[in-house]
Order: C-alpha cells, then structure tokens, then sequence
C-alpha cells in the first residue's frame, strides 16, 4: 500500500488593473480594490488632552485640545477631521474658543502633525485675525504623559504650510492621545 502526501495548495497573489486577486487552499476567492486604503494604509490621531501653562504670558491659564483626524498614509494632504482648542484665563476668561478643520496628518513612530484651517469660534483674547488661518498642532503620544506643540504660540494666527507645526513643547496634565499608523 502506497501512502499519498497530502500537500496544502500554494498560496497564489495575482495583480490585475485596479483590484487584487487571493488565493488559498480551501478558500474561494476574494477580490479587494487595489486603490481602498485597509486599515494598515491609515493613520489616525484620536483624544483630548490639555492642563495649566507655564509660559511667562500665560502663567496658569488653562488650555485644552480635542483631535480627531484620519487620514490614507499615500494621500496625508486629503487628512479629515477636527481640532478644537480652548484657552481660558484663571479669571474665567475666554482667550481662544474655536475648531478648524483638518486638511493634513502626518505621523512618525509616536509623533503626529495635524493642520487644518479655522472654521469655528476664534481668539478674541490673542492678537491677530484667526478666521480662515491655517494653523498646525503636534502631538507627541508617551502614554499619559503626551506633549503638544502649537503654531500660533511661535508665529500667531499666521498661515502655516500644510503638515506644518512647532515641537511638542507642553507636557499634557490631563487627557490622552492615541497616534495609530504605519
């Protein structure tokens, strides 16, 4: 008696204009777009976070920042999403209230920068003309201790390059970021 070896079926990759083609042993066959970004093509910043400045002009004033943005690792300049931003004086006043929109995400390893332009609110407590300015944010993801960066503290509500921002100079006290991509 002759004993027969079984051997699994070869796993075959197959490239067609537009889509790619899969397949295996036992399973039929799966056509996936090739240009439909999966999960591993897109980058993502997602949190809040924010605490008390110790910046010489702004000593104890209070800032928060909430970021949502997506973006396909080929196409960071087509970024969506929003970035809300508020900065209040100990004495309750209100010195920046507004959201722009995202317009571009990049990340390397832990670090994201975020840009996107003025949609919502304003800054009536700092100086410059902020509606429609384009503006940029870093967010450097530790853990819970995560640093932000911010255009506006160096150069005011001037228009920033796309994918554009200062290092992460503030060490986050409250909130969590969470920057995900290849």
């Amino acid at each position: 008696m002759q004993k027969r070896l079984r051997m699994p079926a070869p796993l075959l990759v197959c490239t067609s204009v537009g889509a790619a083609l899969v397949l295996a042993a036992g399973a039929g066959a799966v056509a996936v777009p090739a240009d439909s970004p999966t999960a591993a093509d897109q980058i993502t910043v997602d949190g809040t976070g924010g605490g008390t400045l110790q910046l010489p002009s702004y000593k104890g004033d209070t800032v928060s920042f909430r970021v949502h943005a997506t973006a396909d690792v080929d196409t960071p300049w087509a970024a969506q999403g929003s970035i809300d931003v508020t900065h209040v004086r100990p004495d309750g006043t209100v010195l920046a209230d507004f959201t722009a929109t995202v317009d571009c995400l990049m990340t390397g390893d832990d670090v994201a920068v975020i840009s996107g332009k003025i949609t919502r609110g304003g800054a009536p407590g700092l100086p410059g003309e902020e509606m429609g300015h384009q503006i940029g944010i870093t967010v450097a993801d530790h853990g819970r201790r995560d640093h932000l960066g911010w255009s506006w503290y160096v150069m005011g509500f001037l228009d920033t390059r796309p994918c554009t921002s200062t290092a992460p100079f503030f060490p986050t006290t409250a909130g969590n970021f969470r920057v995900e991509g290849p």
